[in-house]
């Protein structure tokens, strides 16, 4: 349930819900965002918004789903002065377009080559007279008809 103060200019509204049993924190609302900001001089916070940029244009370039993970972990340095040090470690799972197969037979004597080595060859002759089809130059193609829409 939130808590409201009154302040000098307006009113403080505070988003807090108080444990069962536990005292009431009284830490700043932007405690996350600013810690994340000012780690390691802006420097995580920029690393955590070119992974996040990365992975929407994965998401897009797929249409599939991808997670970014943000770890952060606390270690207690000095008890006596109230210094923590804290590692953030983050985990970018970007999907993946999917890779072109390439399609092999195996031999019987287990080699891989791309040809069924079951299937025969054909023999193509050229006969006497016969004269040789050119390939039909791109300028050269009639263009594709219109589809007509029924």
């Amino acid at each position: 349930m939130p808590t409201t103060a009154r302040t000098g200019s307006g009113i403080n509204q505070q988003y807090h819900r108080q444990p069962k049993g536990k005292s009431m924190n009284k830490h700043r609302p932007d405690l996350f965002i600013n810690t994340l900001s000012t780690m390691d001089y802006g420097v995580t916070a920029n690393e955590l918004s070119d992974d996040l940029a990365e992975l929407l244009r994965a998401v897009q370039d797929t249409g599939k789903q991808g997670t970014l993970t943000l770890k952060l972990t606390v270690k207690p340095e000095s008890l006596a002065t109230g210094q923590v040090g804290i590692i953030a470690d983050t985990t970018l799972k970007a999907p993946q377009q999917p890779k072109d197969k390439a399609f092999m037979f195996m031999t019987p004597d287990g080699n891989l080559q791309r040809e069924d080595p079951r299937q025969k060859r054909l023999q193509f002759e050229a006969h006497e007279g016969a004269a040789a089809a050119a390939p039909i130059a791109a300028e050269e193609a009639p263009a594709p008809r219109a589809v007509q829409q029924a």
